[in-house]
């Protein structure tokens, strides 16, 4: 089942995502699977409330959430998101609206670009 999942994109990173295939019993891909459904049910709670605290310029609130997801994007082995979620939480750190909320807008775009992977390869429904 794995090999299903090579060649892998060039937004992970192969090395930590091939950590948690190998995590999984018996050689399948169900602990990637859950560790793709906490991802993703972490950024479909957090984005939201990033994206208001960007809105409202609660800068303090945006770092906080800013570096949760890129915790979690980590966590994935999700290296370029990761990037853009320190970048936002940065920008928010130094009360730089504008460039937060710009580096914002590309991580949620990236996002939307590793869920459509993660679901072409039947890791979430």
């Amino acid at each position: 089942m794995a090999d299903a999942l090579l060649p892998l994109p060039d937004f992970l990173d192969e090395e930590l995502f091939m950590q948690l295939i190998t995590m999984s019993d018996g050689g399948d891909t169900s602990f990637l699977a859950e560790c793709a459904v906490m991802f993703e049910e972490a950024f479909a709670s957090t984005l939201p409330k990033l994206r208001a605290s960007l809105a409202d310029a609660r800068c303090k609130d945006a770092t906080a959430e800013a570096h949760f997801l890129g915790s979690t994007a980590g966590t994935m082995g999700c290296m370029q998101l990761l990037k853009l979620c320190r970048l936002v939480e940065a920008k928010s750190l130094a009360n730089e609206i504008a460039p937060a909320r710009a580096a914002f807008a590309e991580a949620e775009a990236h996002y939307a670009v590793v869920v459509a992977w993660l679901r072409s390869k039947a890791l979430l429904s």
